[in-house]
């Protein structure tokens, strides 16, 4: 059995480029969790995290909740699904508009390792 490889890591809503810290390494990532992402870097490190080869990326944050301006990137090579939280469990949660609606950044290749 293949083992899995993840790497996690809270941003403190820095940019992609702090990705350069473990570029090499994380090559060998299967799984890639970012924390604190801002909603307007998002996309910056998707972009960043798919040149490394974690084409399929989940980002939880969303724009309806001024309080906290970032979410979670849920990044790996293999194709991800979006799980709904129900709005009831929601309510329990300490920081739920971290969890947001995550929606499916892109999926459009296999892991090939």
């Amino acid at each position: 059995m293949k083992d899995v490889r993840i790497v996690t890591w809270n941003t403190n809503r820095r940019n992609a480029s702090i990705l350069n810290a473990f570029a090499e390494r994380g090559k060998d990532a299967d799984i890639v969790t970012l924390q604190e992402v801002t909603l307007e870097r998002s996309d910056a490190f998707r972009g960043r995290l798919a040149e490394m080869g974690l084409v399929n990326a989940i980002y939880t944050g969303i724009l309806e909740v001024p309080e906290k301006l970032y979410g979670n990137v849920i990044a790996s090579c293999w194709p991800l699904a979006a799980i709904p939280i129900d709005e009831a469990v929601r309510r329990k949660l300490a920081w739920p508009q971290l969890l947001g609606l995550p929606q499916l950044m892109q999926a459009d290749a296999n892991c090939t390792s």
